[in-house]
């Protein structure tokens, strides 16, 4: 897509095709349903601790990319073959599961769908980088050429328009959706989320890039943790503020 290619000697690709073809099995209501309840109910069970051990692990890995070098792949978070890409990936599809969860268990199904389709979209897109091919359809503008030889990423500048939709939408879908400080902690991954789009924007024209390219990648994968613990909540915790004000009225 975009004219990136897959490499299928790497992990990337059998990983990116592995998560497709869990997700078109899980929406024709496929064995994987299963499995990804079973997931999400582990999760919802123990959510703190899910949360603990994911930020645990993060925090290991954004140990392991500043000791490493821009040589070192393995643990080099932009490297976007080693491990960190791979635990980021894994961790924007376990949220995925939780999304798809919750919007079977919804009357409203379909408002959890772009939700659904950005995290898992997400989980494909951090294996095979399609995101960086945008710039091959506006490779011909001089205006982004000069921004992207004066150190700003290109695809982030046309991905900005879509970006703030995005942000006004999950302002609304958590404001009606998820009741109490549910929302406000969900806000506060949508921030991770937007700092993490800053630095990708100045690339490393502020920064070193091992330090840009680090705290960008670690943002992103705690914004994703956070929205998780949102998401993946137990049905009784579930009820709109309204709601509880009706019962206890």
């Amino acid at each position: 897509m975009f004219g990136q290619r897959v490499l299928i000697y790497r992990m990337n690709g059998p990983l990116s095709l592995a998560f497709l073809m869990l997700i078109l099995d899980a929406l024709i209501g496929g064995k994987t349903v299963l499995v990804m309840t079973v997931i999400h109910n582990w999760i919802v069970r123990r959510r703190w601790l899910t949360i603990f051990i994911l930020i645990g692990m993060t925090i290991a890995l954004g140990i392991a990319h500043f000791k490493s070098s821009d040589t070192n792949l393995t643990w080099y978070l932009d490297s976007e073959t080693g491990v960190g890409t791979y635990f980021s990936a894994l961790v924007f599809f376990i949220v995925g599961i939780s999304v798809f969860r919750r919007a079977s268990q919804s009357d409203k199904t379909w408002s959890w769908i772009p939700l659904l389709v950005v995290f898992w979209g997400l989980a494909i897109d951090e294996l095979n980088g399609m995101h960086h091919g945008l710039t091959r359809i506006f490779e011909n503008s001089i205006i982004l050429d000069n921004l992207e030889k004066s150190g700003f990423g290109i695809w982030v500048i046309i991905a900005i328009p879509i970006v703030i939709v995005f942000s006004i939408w999950i302002y609304y879908f958590f404001s009606k959706t998820i009741s109490g400080k549910g929302k406000w902690v969900a806000f506060v991954g949508l921030g991770f989320w937007l700092m993490s789009l800053a630095l990708e924007f100045v690339q490393s024209s502020f920064f070193s890039h091992s330090i840009q390219c680090g705290v960008e990648e670690l943002l992103e994968i705690i914004g994703a943790i956070i929205f998780l613990s949102v998401i993946a909540v137990p049905r009784g915790r579930r009820a709109s503020g309204r709601t509880l004000r009706k019962k206890s009225g």
